[in-house]
């Protein structure tokens, strides 16, 4: 039997009125709610906490009670929920021991968790070649991209000090064909690989001396590539 009903409802109720000022979804959940006798009520939340993809729902017409962010920071601290923190960035430096922090609270949400997601699901359910490759980078390209990762993946790797999963994500599966070829043998005669086995030299890294290239057109010297490692062309042309 439900001991504490009253405060359930309640922390429901309270959480409405402050996302539609109106009262409407307040007085729609209030009156759900209400027909339901106290086993009905504990029978209905054992599902909906036992099923990840119920949830409330909120009802908006436009122009009429609008949902403004204004609504959500006032039901984020009735909830007592922070929507704003200090964001680390330990992308910025790779030194953890000084990790850089913003300097203002920012806005925090589900996107950092449904974005990852959405990714996880593209790369690994419908992604399946990386084949189509930059003829310029050598990167994957067109709908094969289940070996290239995007930036906030890359920061959220870094932030997770994935070591590993960066080096083969930046090396065999992403520009390097000679480690890709190694790696591949490496799999197929012995079922596995380790990435510190394989030949991770510059030169062999297509993306990162084409952009070295680039930079190095403009007048710029950069410290992608080193002068021992650059590609012997270039540094022809530059003599």
């Amino acid at each position: 039997m439900v001991t504490n009903r009253k405060e359930i409802e309640d922390w429901i109720y309270g959480t409405y009125d402050q996302l539609d000022k109106s009262g409407i979804n307040t007085d729609k959940q209030r009156n759900y709610f209400s027909n339901m006798s106290d086993k009905e009520f504990e029978s209905f939340f054992k599902s909906f906490l036992n099923d990840d993809k119920e949830n409330f729902t909120l009802d908006i017409v436009e122009f009429e009670h609008d949902l403004k962010l204004k609504d959500c920071e006032d039901a984020a601290k009735f909830l007592k929920i922070p929507l704003y923190e200090y964001i680390y960035m330990p992308h910025l430096t790779m030194d953890k021991k000084r990790v850089v922090v913003s300097k203002e609270k920012c806005l925090v949400g589900y996107i950092n968790v449904k974005r990852p997601q959405q990714l996880l699901t593209k790369k690994n359910g419908l992604s399946t070649s990386n084949e189509k490759r930059s003829l310029l980078t050598n990167q994957v390209t067109s709908k094969d991209k289940n070996a290239q990762d995007s930036d906030i993946e890359a920061s959220m790797l870094v932030a997770l000090g994935c070591d590993k999963i960066l080096q083969e994500l930046h090396g065999p599966r992403a520009d390097d064909k000679v480690m890709k070829q190694q790696m591949n043998q490496s799999i197929a005669s012995k079922g596995y690989v380790l990435l510190d086995e394989l030949d991770n030299v510059s030169t062999n890294k297509t993306t990162l001396n084409t952009v070295d290239a680039f930079i190095t057109s403009m007048m710029l010297k950069s410290d992608l590539v080193t002068d021992s490692y650059i590609l012997p062309k270039i540094s022809d042309e530059l003599v």
